[in-house]
């Protein structure tokens, strides 16, 4: 005895038979609609599921365009900002070419005369002493003939 066994083999369909050259009347048959044919209900239109769509992407292409619109301010503003950039860079290359001109020796010198200024001696060191000078000596003996707040010698220069 074996334990598997062939399949039957499936009955063959009948062939349609030719259409009748008579033209009788068609009986409408009695089928069930396909779900995606089946009527919409009564309260729901058959266009709003589109609607909703078209909506949803008619959003998110307007904040699409917002945000292009915003990055576009953005840019505007920054070329201006560069624009004012390069021009005061300019203005500050113009400063320091003024500056270079004026600043020349010639010109100070010139502007020094004017004022009543004079040219410094360079082999002469005279110094401004601002404290007098302290002393290690001890101060010269006193005299009889002076009073006890005046002392003799020469001043300091």
């Amino acid at each position: 005895m074996s334990v598997v066994a062939p399949a039957p083999a499936a009955p063959s369909r009948p062939r349609r038979a030719a259409p009748a050259t008579e033209t009788a009347p068609k009986r409408r048959q009695n089928r069930r609609r396909p779900a995606a044919l089946a009527r919409p209900r009564a309260g729901r239109s058959p266009v709003a599921p589109g609607v909703l769509w078209v909506l949803v992407i008619a959003a998110l292409l307007g904040g699409i365009v917002a945000l292009n619109v915003g990055a576009l301010r953005n840019s505007i503003s920054a070329s201006k900002i560069e624009g004012q950039d390069a021009a005061l860079r300019s203005q500050n290359d113009a400063l320091r070419s003024q500056i270079a001109q004026r600043s020349g020796s010639g010109l100070i010198n010139a502007d020094a005369v004017r004022y009543g200024m004079i040219s410094a001696q360079p082999l002469r060191n005279d110094y401004l002493r601002l404290r007098p000078l302290k002393r290690t000596q001890k101060p010269p003996a006193k005299s009889a003939g002076r009073p006890a707040g005046q002392q003799g010698g020469s001043a300091a220069p």
